[in-house]
């Protein structure tokens, strides 16, 4: 019983899209873009993380 609530109920150290989200911002801030306020980055990073979504849309 322990080991299957350890198995179920337990968290990983990381998450991969977590991971890539914040590999994306680290590209995204690189080099000039250090000062980027806080809510362009997030917009930034949302756009980013959908392109997906977006390429799929026909205007």
């Amino acid at each position: 019983m322990k080991a299957m609530a350890l198995r179920v109920l337990s968290t990983p150290a990381s998450s991969t899209p977590v991971e890539r989200v914040f590999s994306q911002a680290g590209i995204i801030t690189g080099g000039r873009r250090l000062r980027m306020e806080q809510v362009l980055l997030e917009k930034k990073l949302f756009l980013y993380m959908n392109r997906a979504m977006w390429s799929s849309i026909h205007c």
